[in-house]
């Protein structure tokens, strides 16, 4: 069975996770790996992909060997696992695939789930690199990629999502996520004020430095804004943090070698009327809803654990209409629950087909990974426009 097969049989996570089960593996295990490179760790609800990708794409356009363990996919499993912004090809990846399933024994590999064994890879797959960037899943403290040492945690934004892992106010999300804090934290900006206060506690507690994105100069912060003019603010505050997380590791940062830098799936304008982005929660929609222009037709689904109403009643004010479209995974909301919903709100809605591409209005694709990831790969809508 190939590495994919492998993954594709597996849930992202057990409905009841035990938090006890990854810890053992890597204790069990650790020495089989080689673990010398630096680590960023990267907490948060919302923009660890673009705050990892500032990292690693700054850090292999300056020479270095990294590593940037990223997930879900938008494209393929692959996209997951990067070294120096590049894909690893089949073998190497199948070749990860056989050394786990040779260390691991039947019972864990019947027991690990599809995150934890992803992490496994990236692990073995990362091995030789100078710096690896780890992206948590969902969680922070009791997240996979915690068992691994650390030498800076970066936070990003954190709000509500995830709330059957993680507890249901943000005093008890942002607490599981920066109870993960290495011995150097920087923090983003962040949504909720709270957070702030959260992550100072627990810094002092733990006897962590405390960090956040007023460590890069005004100068630096002014340059990136003026650079970066084709992005809005979220992202910007992603990218800052993300080379604010550099300085404090003592990398020499010039903006310049980042110029080019693009974010698949992340505000990304797919033709001059449609912006795709895989936000699917309330603090996404929130950051979008500055940036979505009057009237727009919002092209959407979302998973089944997704606090939709929220998120749509956040952009209901520049939604003229939503047009829901069907995903393939078995995790999506069912239509019915979606199209009640919607209605409830007051939004007008249909099913979507491709032919409503054809007008020039302008589009947002948005609700979910899947949802990009299935838009893009159906390449007929660049037939309309």
């Amino acid at each position: 069975m190939s590495l994919k097969e492998f993954l594709d049989s597996k849930p992202l996570y057990y409905d009841d996770i035990d938090y006890e089960f990854f810890p053992k593996i890597w204790s069990k295990y650790k020495s089989r790996f080689h673990t010398g490179a630096k680590v960023f760790h990267i907490i948060g609800t919302n923009g660890k992909g673009t705050t990892g990708k500032t990292i690693a794409t700054y850090l292999a356009n300056t020479g270095q060997n990294v590593g940037h363990y990223s997930s879900p996919y938008l494209h393929s499993w692959s996209d997951i696992w990067t070294t120096n912004d590049r894909y690893f090809d089949d073998k190497t990846l199948n070749k990860a695939h056989k050394f786990l399933q040779r260390l691991l024994s039947q019972s864990e590999i019947k027991s690990i789930s599809r995150f934890e064994y992803s992490t496994l890879v990236a692990f073995k797959l990362f091995e030789d690199m100078d710096y690896i960037v780890l992206e948590a899943g969902l969680g922070g403290e009791k997240d996979a990629t915690n068992v691994r040492a650390k030498d800076i945690s970066v936070v990003t934004n954190i709000g509500l999502d995830h709330m059957k892992f993680l507890g249901d106010s943000i005093e008890q999300i942002a607490t599981t996520k920066l109870n993960s804090m290495a011995k150097v934290v920087i923090t983003g900006v962040q949504q909720y004020g709270k957070v702030y206060d959260i992550a100072k506690s627990i810094a002092t507690k733990k006897e962590t430095k405390y960090y956040d994105i007023e460590v890069l100069t005004k100068e630096k912060k002014d340059s990136i804004q003026n650079i970066f003019t084709k992005y809005p603010n979220f992202l910007i505050n992603n990218i800052s943090l993300g080379l604010g997380a550099l300085k404090l590791m003592d990398i020499d940062v010039d903006i310049k070698d980042i110029q080019n830098i693009k974010f698949p799936g992340r505000y990304e304008r797919l033709a001059d009327n449609i912006i795709a982005d895989v936000g699917h929660n309330s603090l996404s929609a929130m950051a979008m809803v500055d940036y979505v222009s009057a009237d727009t037709y919002l092209i959407y689904n979302c998973l089944a654990d997704k606090d939709f109403k929220t998120s749509l009643s956040i952009l209901k004010p520049k939604i003229k209409k939503i047009y829901i479209y069907a995903i393939e995974d078995k995790r999506a909301i069912d239509i019915q629950i979606l199209t009640d919903g919607i209605t409830a709100l007051g939004i007008p809605w249909a099913m979507y087909d491709i032919d409503v591409i054809k007008n020039k209005n302008d589009f947002l694709v948005y609700g979910s990974f899947a949802v990009v990831r299935d838009f893009i790969k159906g390449e007929n809508w660049k037939q309309q426009i």
